[in-house]
Formats: C-alpha cells, sequence, structure tokens
C-alpha cells in the first residue's frame, strides 16, 4: 500500500505541474509525453521510422503525432486510407449492386445495355461509384443515367433516389466538388459503410474545414487542427489557459482525449504560473480526482531523469499521512493508505484492522500517537505506544518488517551499524529504491569513493564535501599517452569500443586543465568535436558572438596556428591532404618564392596551392646619386641588394651638372643626333647592378657629369616574373597586346 498511495501522490502531482517529459513503454520519450506501442524504441537517440510507426508523441510546443516522433504539426498521421472495391459480374445483360458498397466494378460480357438495379441507401447522401469495365462496348444504365462503356460515374442517394452527380443523363462532365465551389443546400452525410474516403493533394492546406479549425498540409504530411501552417505531423494550435477545475465538462486545455463516460485526458500549457505544459486526468463530472497511469502495459517512468526503474524520480517525494481516530479501542485502516497515524484516547489495547492489499509487497506504515499509554496490534503484531512499526502484505498476511511480535526495536539498516556475512543483491523488478536524507554526507560509498550531499542535492565522487551539483576529485596527473586502457584523468567518459573521453588537471606544466579524446589502443590521434550538431563555440568568454562560429576573446594573447615546414606552394605531403582554406605558419625560410609567414591553402586536397596571407614585405624606395662617372657612363654599380628577395626597378632618373658637349644632342632646329639615355638595372653576382649611359655621347672630358637614379625596391614575395613579348606595331603609331598578361 505504501508503493501505491506514493504512486498516486507522484502521478496526480506530475500531471498538474512537471516540465519534464515523459514516456510510457520507453525510457526514452521524444517528446514531453510519448507512448511506444510495441515497445520497441531504443534506449537512446532517435528511433527509425518504422520504430516509431507504433508511437504517440507530443512535443514541447503541443504536437502530436501518431506512427512518428517529429510530429511537424498539431496532429500529424504516419498512415493511409484505402476505400476497396467490389467487383459484380453482369448476367443476362442485368447486375445488382448489393446493399453498403461504394465503389463498384462491373466486369463480365454483355451483348447489349446493362441495366444496373441498386438498393435504397439507409439514408440520404450515400455515394455509389460505379466503373462499367464490361466487354461488349455497351452502357450500363442505373435510374435512367448511363455510364459509357470504359467510363466511371458517381450517385448520391437522394430524395429516395440514386441520382448523378454530373446533373446529366450521358456521364457528362459532372459539375460538383470537383470541377466548381458550391453550397450545400442542406445537411449532407456520406454512409461509407465498409467504404473508405480519401482525398489526395499536394498543398500545404491541402484539405480544410471551417478556415484553420481543420488543415491537412498534403504537402509536407502534416495535419493542422487550429492552425493552417503546421510544422509537425500534428499540430493543435489552442490558447495558453490554466487546467480546467474538476467537475468541469468543457476544457481550457489544448488538446482533450475523450473517454465515453465522465472522464477525460487533458494535455495544455498554462498561462500563468508554473507556466509551462500539463497533462491532467480529468472528471467532467465531479470533483473527485481520477487516476493518471502511465506505462499501464509495462515500462519505466521517469520524473526529471532517463528512468532505469519501473520509476525513478529525480528529486524529493513526499508520501501523505492518513490520520485516523480509534473508537471503542478499535479502528479500521481503510484501503490504499501507507501511512497510518493513530489518533484518539485509548482505554485498553487498541485492535487494528486493515484490508488484505490487493498485491503482494505492499507496505503500510503505522505511528500508534493514541493518548493513554496503550499498544495497537495489527495481526498479533504489537505497535507500542509512541512508536511506528512498518508492515508488509506476503503470503495473504500483513506482516511485520522487524520480524518479531512485540514491536520491539528491529537491529537492521535503519537501527544499527552492522557487517554483510555474504554478498547481497536487491532485486527490484519493477520495482524502485530510494534513499532520502537531509545531510550533507547523506549517503556514501567506501568513505568519500561515492557521496551524497542531500542537504544541497550534490553528488561528489572522491570527495565527502561537493561544492556543485556533482564534483569529481582526483589527482593532478599529465594526461595517459595515446594506446594507454587506464587513464591518468579525474573523470573518463567512456565509449564501447576503443576511445573515451577524458577530464583533467595537470600536475606539471602548462598546468591548468584539459579535456582530451583519447584511443586506448593505438597511438593515433582521435578527434576532439565542440559542439557537434551547431552552435558557436568561445574560448575566453561566456557570450561568444553569434556571427562567429568560434570566437577566441583575451586582451594578452593571440591565436598560435600549427608551425609546419612546407617545401613549395604546392606542397600536398607536408600536411596530408589539406582542405581547401586550410591555414598554417610556415617555418620554412627557404621556401621560394615568399619564405616563412603565414600560409592559407586556396587550392583543392589533392592539388594544394599554398598563397601567403602574411606577414607582407615592405616596399623600399633609393634615390643614388652619381657624380664623376667615366664621362657619363656608368656601367656596373654594384647596389649590394640581393636577387634572391629583392628586385630593384628604374622608376626615374635625372641628370645635372652638364658641361659643354664637343659636339651638341641633335634635334630637328640644329640638326644634332639626340640620343634616349639607357638607365636600367640587372643582375650579377646574385646583387642588382645599375647601367646609367647616354649612347654616342661624350662630355668636354671633365668628369663633372652625374645621374640621380631612382630605384623601387620590392620583395619578392609580391613580384611574379613574366615572359618576354616583342610587339611588331609595322610603322604604326598605336597597337594592342593579345590579351592582360595579369589575372
Amino acid at each position: 500500500m505504501k508503493k501505491e498511495l506514493l504512486l498516486a501522490g507522484l502521478l496526480t502531482t506530475f500531471s498538474l505541474v512537471v516540465k519534464s517529459q515523459v514516456g510510457i513503454n520507453t525510457s526514452n520519450p521524444q517528446g514531453v509525453f510519448n507512448i511506444d506501442g510495441l515497445k520497441n524504441n531504443p534506449t537512446t537517440g532517435v528511433p527509425t521510422a518504422s520504430q516509431a510507426k507504433d508511437d504517440l508523441v507530443m512535443t514541447s510546443n503541443g504536437n502530436l503525432g501518431l506512427g512518428l516522433t517529429t510530429p511537424g504539426t498539431t496532429l500529424d498521421v504516419n498512415g493511409a486510407i484505402t476505400n476497396r472495391e467490389t467487383a459484380v459480374a453482369v448476367a443476362g445483360n442485368a447486375v445488382i449492386i448489393p446493399a453498403n458498397v461504394s465503389l463498384v466494378q462491373l466486369t463480365g460480357a454483355a451483348t447489349g445495355a446493362v441495366a444496373i438495379s441498386a438498393p435504397a441507401a439507409p439514408n440520404p447522401g450515400q455515394r455509389l461509384i460505379v466503373y462499367n469495365n464490361t466487354t461488349g462496348g455497351f452502357g450500363a444504365t442505373l435510374n435512367g443515367i448511363t455510364i459509357p462503356n470504359g467510363k466511371v460515374l458517381e450517385f448520391v442517394f437522394s430524395n429516395s433516389s440514386w441520382r448523378s452527380t454530373d446533373g446529366g443523363a450521358a456521364g457528362t462532365t459532372p459539375v460538383n466538388i470537383y470541377t466548381a465551389d458550391g453550397t450545400l443546400a442542406s445537411n449532407r452525410t456520406v454512409i461509407q459503410g465498409a467504404n473508405t474516403l480519401a482525398f489526395t493533394g499536394t498543398q500545404t492546406n491541402a484539405f480544410s474545414v471551417d478556415g484553420n479549425t481543420l488543415s491537412v498540409d498534403a504537402a509536407n504530411d502534416r495535419v493542422g487542427v487550429g492552425t493552417t501552417t503546421p510544422t509537425n505531423k500534428l499540430v493543435v494550435a489552442g490558447t495558453n489557459a490554466q487546467p480546467s477545475a474538476l467537475g468541469t465538462a468543457n476544457t481550457n486545455a489544448t488538446l482533450r482525449i475523450d473517454g465515453n463516460t465522465s472522464h477525460a485526458l487533458d494535455l495544455g500549457t498554462y498561462t500563468n504560473a508554473p507556466f509551462g505544459s500539463y497533462i491532467s486526468s480529468q472528471n467532467k463530472a465531479s470533483a473527485t480526482s481520477l487516476p493518471l497511469v502511465l506505462n499501464p502495459v509495462g515500462g519505466n517512468v521517469g520524473v526529471n531523469t532517463t528512468p532505469g526503474t519501473a520509476l525513478d524520480v529525480n528529486g524529493a517525494i513526499t508520501n501523505r499521512e492518513t490520520a485516523l481516530a480509534v473508537a471503542g479501542n478499535a479502528v479500521a485502516i481503510p484501503a490504499n493508505v501507507s501511512l497510518v497515524q493513530l489518533t484518539g484516547a485509548a482505554t485498553g489495547a487498541v485492535a487494528i484492522s486493515a484490508p488484505a492489499a490487493p498485491n503482494p509487497g505492499q507496505r503500510l506504515i503505522v505511528y500508534n500517537n493514541t493518548t493513554g499509554g496503550f499498544d495497537a496490534t495489527l495481526n498479533g503484531v504489537t505497535v507500542p505506544n509512541g512508536k511506528a512499526l512498518e508492515f508488509v502484505f506476503s503470503n495473504s498476511l500483513w506482516r511485520s518488517t522487524e520480524g518479531g511480535a512485540a514491536g520491539a526495536a528491529p537491529v537492521n539498516i535503519y537501527t544499527a551499524d552492522g557487517t554483510l556475512a555474504s554478498n547481497r543483491t536487491v532485486i527490484q523488478g519493477a520495482n524502485t529504491l530510494a534513499f532520502t536524507g537531509t545531510q550533507t554526507n547523506a549517503f556514501s560509498v567506501n568513505g568519500n569513493t561515492l557521496s551524497v550531499d542531500a542537504a544541497n542535492g550534490r553528488v561528489g565522487v572522491g570527495t565527502t564535501t561537493p561544492t556543485n551539483k556533482l564534483v569529481v576529485a582526483g589527482t593532478n596527473a599529465q594526461p595517459s599517452a595515446l594506446g594507454t586502457a587506464n587513464t591518468n584523468a579525474t573523470l573518463r567518459i567512456d565509449g564501447n569500443t576503443n576511445h573515451a573521453l577524458d577530464f583533467g588537471t595537470y600536475a606539471n606544466s602548462p598546468f591548468g586543465s584539459y579535456i582530451s579524446s583519447q584511443s586506448k589502443t593505438a597511438s593515433t590521434g582521435l578527434p576532439l568535436v565542440l559542439n557537434p550538431v551547431g552552435g558557436n563555440v568561445g574560448v575566453g568568454t561566456n557570450v561568444p558572438n553569434n556571427s562567429a562560429l568560434l570566437d577566441l576573446t583575451s586582451s594578452n594573447k593571440g591565436l598560435l596556428l600549427p608551425r609546419v615546414s612546407l617545401s613549395s606552394t604546392s606542397d600536398a605531403s607536408t600536411v596530408p591532404s589539406p582542405a581547401t582554406g586550410l591555414m598554417v605558419y610556415n617555418n620554412n625560410t627557404a621556401m621560394s618564392p615568399q619564405g616563412e609567414g603565414i600560409y592559407y591553402n586556396g587550392g583543392t586536397t589533392a592539388a594544394p596551392n599554398w598563397g601567403k596571407v602574411g606577414p607582407v614585405s615592405k616596399m623600399y624606395f633609393k634615390y643614388y646619386a652619381f657624380s664623376n662617372p667615366n664621362g657619363d657612363f656608368v656601367s656596373n654599380f654594384d647596389t649590394k641588394i640581393p636577387t634572391n628577395k629583392y628586385t630593384a626597378i628604374v622608376v626615374g632618373s635625372d641628370t645635372s651638372n652638364h658641361s659643354a658637349l664637343t659636339s651638341g644632342f641633335k634635334n630637328s632646329s640644329t640638326g644634332y643626333d639626340f640620343q634616349v639615355p639607357d638607365i636600367y638595372t640587372f643582375q650579377q653576382n646574385g646583387t642588382w647592378r645599375i647601367y646609367a649611359d647616354v649612347p654616342n655621347a661624350t662630355t668636354n672630358g671633365v668628369s663633372n657629369f652625374s645621374w640621380g637614379v631612382r630605384l623601387l625596391i620590392i620583395s619578392n614575395e609580391q613580384m611574379s616574373l613574366l615572359s618576354d613579348v616583342v610587339y611588331d606595331l609595322g610603322g604604326s603609331s598605336t597597337g594592342a597586346a593579345t590579351a592582360s598578361p595579369v589575372p
């Protein structure tokens, strides 16, 4: 009885205020309420489509699904409807359609027009479809309406006769729901009998009744009740409201699963505190509460947890007490209670009577709080005055759990410490085992190996003073090497094969903590995936920026890329199969042409193309002034600028301090030759050299001629050497290249 009262009290409370998930026949509910008819859902993960075929699921947004676990609408049904056909053979060019059919195929051989007779329908509005599939090519007639051979015609029973829905007498195109909108002249009833009626469509609101009262989304296989845009298999859209009071026929709930008598199952969402959602077993006729049964055909039930037993509750449970006053030194304990306090005045020993429990194993606690100082006796077992005693119903009787007949203090786990004589196993079956307490170390195993702080709702592993919901206290140690089955980590989340997730704290440098994806059997590193199903990740911040997949926040630290030694810009082996966009830091200073720096793969995995991102080399400008050359001739001036790192380009020149030429520059007005200066750079012995000369010109022999040469010095990282091209202008002053030499 103790168990039933505990379960009944819990479930009554749960039906009103619980905010977690409830699974019936499944420990892995896929919504706030999930019934698994065949009990074939997995304990973790998402059921397959075939496993979900027998499920009923309600999700947190109020959607209800039949035959699937992710309803997209208020009501989402995974199934089909079939209307069966009846074949009737003609005989003597006549045929009789049986009663209670809606789709008939006429078969057999006809030698003339076929006469069809059909019984009157039980109710006006019944439909009948006739397909004339007889051989011979003759029409078939019902009540003066001809169905051409090979054609189908629909009839409706109205005003005591079968009438064609096409409005004519020759099977012409009907003007009906298939061809035009219309208004019902009066009430209509479709008597389907054993026949089915199916509507097929491809639109989102393919079928609807009264706007959004009922809507079928044929494009996505969804049903909406109260909405024309269901987002799940079944969506029932209502209004937030508090649960209806007991004894109320109407309901505030969004969804009611109604019985055929006075009770129903209400599902709704609160508009006020405690907000959230509710499931309520509702009495429509009286203020008497009704039970809410979860998993009536078996399976575990969990409250605020994934259940491991018939009822698994993550939290406290209150089992209410029933006070009974003695009368005439006797008291009768009612059925379906598990905790009784005997009150009132006794003038002698109190006789207790209790009904048989519905099932063996029910518990009953009796507290004798009567005045007078007299004992109370149940089935020969005495409960001393001021004491409490527990009974269990076994072998058709209530029996004291302390093993005696005088209510003496039992010597067991409740009253004394002890030592196990041998191994013990508690076979719980469908029953739960719960320990409740109020102390900080209310429950422990082997000292601090496992400790439950019931005062603060905390669990400690390796400590009896946990400071958070779960504290695992271990020893600082460096991470275990790959391929090691055992771990130095404080916490291991272990898989069932060769890999595990380790959490620990360093004993040495770099100190701090670590999370490691560990291979227990091989020295090959395994990936560590953060947010594998989506969402951004923050390092150094608890509010990562929504626009960043990875937000690294620091005022005095940076991001250190992996350092590799690339051999070339097409290197495909140093980093095997590099992804497009992969970034590394290349520390090979000798790699041509750009050397050390940050690189990214702008090519493909099979054909990498490493491009340098930074650091970007500088450009330099240098002015060289040459005085006292050999006349005007500078044949080889070594700038010492290395050709393997830089390219030197002449961008301008000037002269000064001209002396009189022995023969001046000739032009059109003077008749002297005019020479174009040759000023350029060239490479020799690994450095850039400058050449400057006015061909065929001389000074007056005095070395007072001077050159000024302007060089732009650019890092080879930013330069690409293009091939020489000669363009023949053919005597013209204009010309054009065939294409741009640069991309």
